[in-house]
C-alpha cells in the first residue's frame, strides 16, 4: 500500500509524471487547459488539492504575454474547494459512481464560490467537461479527486462523443494509468459516495 500523502509527499518528479499525462490528455481532445485536483490523503471530508494544470500553447502565450505565473505552479496545493469539486462529488454521491458533467461558465460565472480564483474563465475557456475519481478503499467507494478538460466553446457535436470517452477512459480506475499510478504511489482518500 502506498503511504505517501498528498499533498505534502508530492515531488516534482511526481509533479512531471502528472503534467506529462495531462498534457496527453489536453493534446487528445484538443482542450485549452486540463487540471487534476487529489483529496488530502488524511481527510474524509472535501478537501482538495491542485496537484497538475496544463494549458495550450495560445493560453501559455497570451498568459507569458500578460507576465502571469504559470497555473501549474502557481495552483500546485492550492486547497481551495470549487463549485466544480463540489458539484462532482454530490453527483457521484447520488449516482453511487463517477459521473461526468459538462459546465457552461458563460452563464454560471455567479455560481463560482468567493475564493475560487476562476483563472479558466478568465482566460477564456468558459466550458469544462468534468469527472469526479473514485476508488474502492478498504471496501468503500471514495471520491478522491477530480479531472477537469476546459475548451473556450462547446466541442462539436461530432467530436464530443469522443472528448468524453477520452476523458473517461482517463479519470476512470479501471481503464487509467494515471489513476492506477497515482494509486500504487499515494495515499488516495476522501468522503465516501
Amino acid at each position: 500500500m502506498a503511504n505517501k500523502k498528498v499533498p505534502g509527499s508530492i515531488t516534482l518528479d511526481d509533479f512531471t509524471k502528472i503534467d506529462g499525462d495531462l498534457r496527453k490528455i489536453l493534446q487528445t481532445t484538443g482542450a485549452k487547459e486540463a487540471h487534476l485536483r487529489l483529496n488530502d490523503s488524511d481527510d474524509d471530508e472535501l478537501a482538495p488539492y491542485f496537484v497538475g494544470w496544463v494549458e495550450d500553447s495560445d493560453l501559455k502565450s497570451n498568459r507569458e504575454a500578460k507576465n502571469h505565473p504559470d497555473p501549474g505552479l502557481y495552483r500546485f496545493g492550492d486547497p481551495v474547494l470549487s463549485s466544480v469539486y463540489l458539484q462532482a462529488y454530490e453527483m457521484a454521491k447520488n449516482a453511487h459512481q463517477a459521473i461526468l458533467f459538462s459546465k457552461n461558465w458563460d452563464g454560471d460565472l455567479h455560481q463560482k464560490r468567493l475564493d475560487e480564483k476562476a483563472l479558466a474563465p478568465k482566460a477564456g475557456v468558459m466550458h469544462q467537461k468534468c469527472m469526479g475519481i473514485v476508488l474502492k478503499k478498504d471496501g468503500v467507494d471514495r471520491f478522491v479527486g477530480t479531472l477537469n478538460v476546459g475548451f473556450a466553446a462547446p466541442p462539436s457535436d461530432s467530436d464530443n462523443a469522443t472528448i468524453e470517452n477520452v476523458i473517461t477512459q482517463w479519470a476512470d480506475p479501471a481503464t487509467s494509468t494515471l489513476v492506477q499510478w497515482l494509486d500504487t504511489q499515494f495515499t488516495l482518500f476522501g468522503p465516501p459516495i
